[in-house]
């Protein structure tokens, strides 16, 4: 993902808006009639996705440059995030070609694009709602090969984050992160000894930016539970930590999946921190 500053953000957000609200008209049909009618109607899936695509970038734009205390940027990037989810909402879940389902890992990463930027756009409310009503995902939890179980716990946790499903959601995380903690030694070694030398190097440093997003996800856990981390209350400095180190390795290993939605992750993370019973109710 390349580096886009808020100017060319809002030339982008500029340049797109008769397809915008061209698309957010469709995507509210579309949610009229299965909440309402309880049937789909047709739609253009490919200006949705477009527009969807479009405003994904112009928030990981703004992320990118920093919000900071700028309001008019922090609305920009709620609207953006927002609108993003609603017409990823209205796509559901990605298919390929002739109607076949796609892998559930790819689906998963679909999905949680969409529920960290309604996490931005102060729609979690719609995307827990939106991910309890959808089929839960058969990620390979225990696969042989490391690296598909890796990123299937990963993506898993973090659904469960913004679900948030009672306690059960919350007690998975953590059970979810203790046995890809546990299985580690058993499954990390063979899997990067099987691999090409050539590769090797880059798996390994996917990895370790893996094993920082379970981390974090294990942190943000523990406080939405317990209201504190290791004897601190503030957790926005650990958040951080982790979420860097991932970054890092995403930029030595220019891995273009992975960043983009590490960059989303980081700044949802946060958020929902600050929405959590420890923290909204001294929020101005």
């Amino acid at each position: 993902m390349s580096h886009l500053p808020t100017g060319k953000a809002g030339r982008l957000l500029d340049l797109i808006a008769p397809t915008r609200a061209e698309a957010l008209r469709q995507a509210s049909r579309v949610q009229i009639h299965r909440e309402l009618l309880d049937r789909p109607i047709d739609e253009d899936t490919r200006l949705v996705a477009r527009a969807a695509e479009a405003l994904e970038l112009a928030a990981l734009g703004l992320l990118l440059d920093g919000v900071g205390e700028d309001e008019q940027a922090q609305l920009e990037l709620r609207q953006c995030a927002a609108d993003a989810f609603r017409l990823m909402r209205a796509l559901s879940r990605p298919c390929l070609p002739a109607g076949r389902p796609a892998d559930p890992i790819d689906t998963a990463v679909f999905l949680l694009r969409a529920g960290a930027l309604a996490v931005l756009g102060d729609k979690g409310a719609d995307a827990a709602r939106w991910l309890a009503k959808e089929p839960w995902l058969g990620l390979p939890l225990d696969a042989e090969d490391w690296r598909a179980r890796t990123w299937s716990t990963i993506l898993d946790v973090w659904l469960r984050l913004i679900r948030k499903q009672g306690w059960t959601d919350r007690d998975a995380v953590l059970e979810g992160v203790a046995r890809l903690r546990g299985a580690q030694a058993a499954f990390e070694q063979r899997y990067l000894e099987g691999l090409d030398p050539a590769t090797a190097k880059a798996a390994a440093l996917e990895l370790i930016g893996l094993y920082h997003l379970a981390k974090a996800a294990e942190i943000l856990a523990l406080y939405i539970i317990d209201g504190v981390v290791d004897g601190k209350y503030q957790i926005q400095q650990l958040l951080e930590t982790h979420f860097d180190r991932v970054l890092t390795v995403c930029q030595r290993a220019q891995m273009l999946d992975l960043e983009p939605l590490s960059r989303l992750l980081a700044a949802s993370a946060v958020q929902m921190a600050e929405n959590s019973i420890w923290t909204a109710p001294t929020r101005n």
